[in-house]
């Protein structure tokens, strides 16, 4: 099998592996609302296709490369660097914190479109092996049934810090991949939809998670 990380996300690369002899390939995340690319690469292969479904990473993140090349000598085989901080993780969540519209472009795909890939696979990878059971099942379950009425961020591969700061109505973004994003040309400046949609959606808990917690728009508290 082709892993995520081997960034397949054209025809040319999977046709490669393919002909290298790989009999499974996991398409890069980044390309998972990019449906011409994705229809071109299943046109290209016969050997079976993988999509990732809940990585909560940035849409074509700039750290993207170094930091799994940082993750492979940190926790790889001895001997392992002497390394204090991941400069990575701290930076992706700060930008995410500042600005969660970078939560709703992130490529996941939603339990309820899983609908819309089937002409390209069945066959999904869910994200989270370091995470508690009860999670994985959640998750599970949620794609299983193709529906979560919950928190997006329930399902989300993404840091703690995240999950407990902000809530996504998973409903809320109910057809937004079909009428918007999987035709949509990626020109964010020229577009706003997601900025929109973000500041329609997105909440925050507040009262650092006491008794007291409650939830309030993004928008209110971002200043």
């Amino acid at each position: 099998m082709v892993s995520v990380l081997a960034f397949v996300d054209s025809p040319q690369k999977a046709e490669f592996f393919e002909e290298l002899g790989a009999d499974s390939i996991v398409i890069d995340s980044n390309v998972n609302r990019h449906f011409d690319v994705l229809h071109a690469i299943r046109d290209s292969v016969d050997c079976e296709l993988k999509l990732l479904v809940n990585e909560g990473c940035l849409y074509r993140c700039p750290f993207r490369y170094a930091h799994f090349n940082f993750f492979s000598h940190a926790f790889g085989p001895e001997p392992r660097p002497n390394v204090l901080d991941d400069y990575y993780y701290y930076k992706c969540l700060e930008l995410r914190i500042e600005n969660p519209e970078l939560i709703i472009k992130s490529p996941w795909i939603r339990p309820e479109d899983i609908k819309l890939y089937r002409e390209i696979t069945d066959v999904y990878k869910i994200g989270g092996r370091t995470h508690f059971v009860d999670w994985i099942l959640n998750c599970v379950t949620a794609y299983h049934n193709e529906s979560y009425d919950g928190n997006l961020m329930d399902l989300l591969d993404c840091p703690k810090d995240l999950k407990d700061l902000f809530y996504i109505p998973n409903k809320s973004l109910d057809g937004v991949l079909e009428k918007q994003w999987k035709n949509c040309r990626k020109v964010c400046n020229k577009c706003g939809y997601c900025r929109t949609l973000t500041k329609k959606v997105a909440q925050v808990y507040t009262r650092g998670g006491t008794e007291l917690e409650t939830l309030v728009p993004w928008e209110t508290v971002k200043a």
